[in-house]
């Protein structure tokens, strides 16, 4: 046996999120020579003036906000401590199986954990291959009951995929447990690759999840969209600015045309993932030059003026644009595998509208923060501004 820690929508929003989607990104506007360009159209161009938009007034606290996202990701970060703690849960998983259940299985981490964008406080994905399906359920939760090692143990049949929920006793870390869940460690080592290709990745990436979470706008079980999906909006934001930040791995490919495939359950799970070799083959590597502030800032403004909600899905598998399959939903956010499956499914009406209030009042503050030190920075986006 081995052990591995490797690295619905609803169809109408209400008025008022309908009114504001409509003024600021369904509508059309004229270009100089009076042609009509819709705002997704207008990325590339926006994009450029990038520049104009950090020199007003707002832009002066791109250097703090750089000093904060820096100190959400050292902060809140998996450390050396806490990932030991994770790979204790991982063995003890597996001695479980071991003596008890099935010699022949595999135990692998995936998610938050393993990904490169995983924070103390998260949980702990497991999923466990080559088990016998007569032994999945409620005889894994009896055998981890059995072993003293694990409490508040929950089977969740009913769920999309079935997971046994559990709080670790010794360290206090909590997770599940589901079974050949193999497209999810993929997703995992895709997401790893991205977090590997520039430093100013990880900690975006984190501020954001950081401050979703304070603001009360993250989470399926509340009816918004996941962490995991959070994650994907800034990849596709840093392949969607100008220079782009990030590739397409699923589309980038130096000698090969067609794209290699690689087939594993049921999917398409091939990417570039030689990222120590990206350097000399993408013409776009190191060509931005912006803050993580200054990203940050681009987030927001990205998904408040300038992404088209109405015709087009967030999607990493391609730095072009995609079309939105599902035009009765508000948000369309597609897994970079499972392409059938939209991430914002469970984002109700009434948070669709919430979250856009969030970040437009998240946009203000975060332009207009005083220049105070980094923590206390940090903690006045916890308690209540936005």
């Amino acid at each position: 046996m081995s052990v591995t820690f490797c690295p619905n929508i609803s169809r109408t929003l209400s008025s008022r999120f309908q009114c504001r989607l409509q003024k600021r990104l369904y509508t059309s506007q004229k270009d100089e020579n009076g042609t009509k360009k819709t705002n997704h159209q207008k990325i590339d161009d926006d994009s450029k003036k990038n520049d104009g938009l950090l020199e007003s007034n707002s832009a002066r606290n791109a250097d703090l906000l750089t000093k904060m996202c820096q100190y959400c990701y050292d902060t809140d970060r998996i450390d050396e401590k806490n990932l030991e703690q994770r790979k204790l849960v991982v063995r003890e998983l597996q001695e479980i199986i071991h003596h008890g259940i099935d010699r022949e299985a595999t135990v692998c981490a995936f998610g938050s954990s393993s990904n490169g964008f995983g924070s103390k406080d998260a949980d702990l994905d497991i999923s466990v291959f080559d088990i016998n399906k007569e032994v999945r359920g409620r005889v894994w939760t009896k055998a981890m009951k059995t072993s003293r090692k694990f409490e508040k143990l929950y089977y969740v049949h009913r769920a999309r995929i079935p997971i046994v929920t559990f709080r670790h006793i010794e360290t206090g870390i909590v997770g599940d447990v589901s079974f050949s869940n193999g497209i999810a460690i993929y997703n995992t080592l895709l997401l790893r690759r991205y977090s590997q290709i520039d430093k100013r990745v990880q900690p975006l990436v984190y501020t954001v999840k950081q401050l979703v979470k304070n603001w009360k706008i993250c989470g399926v079980r509340g009816g918004y969209i996941s962490s995991y999906a959070y994650t994907l909006m800034v990849i596709y934001f840093l392949q969607q600015i100008n220079p782009p930040l990030l590739p397409s791995l699923q589309q980038f490919s130096v000698d090969s045309n067609p794209l290699p495939v690689k087939r594993a359950f049921g999917f398409n799970v091939w990417f570039y993932d030689d990222i120590e070799s990206l350097e000399k083959v993408w013409k776009h590597w190191n060509t931005n030059t912006m803050t993580t502030g200054e990203l940050l800032l681009l987030f927001l403004d990205f998904y408040l003026h300038r992404f088209n909600y109405e015709a087009h899905s967030v999607c990493i598998l391609s730095p072009k644009p995609r079309k939105k399959r599902e035009h009765n939903c508000a948000f369309e956010l597609r897994d970079p595998f499972e392409r059938e499956r939209n991430l914002a499914s469970s984002l109700s009406p009434t948070n669709a509208s919430l979250m856009m209030r969030k970040l437009e009042d998240a946009n203000h503050h975060l332009r207009t923060i005083p220049p105070t030190d980094v923590q206390n920075s940090c903690l006045r986006l916890k308690v209540g501004y936005c």
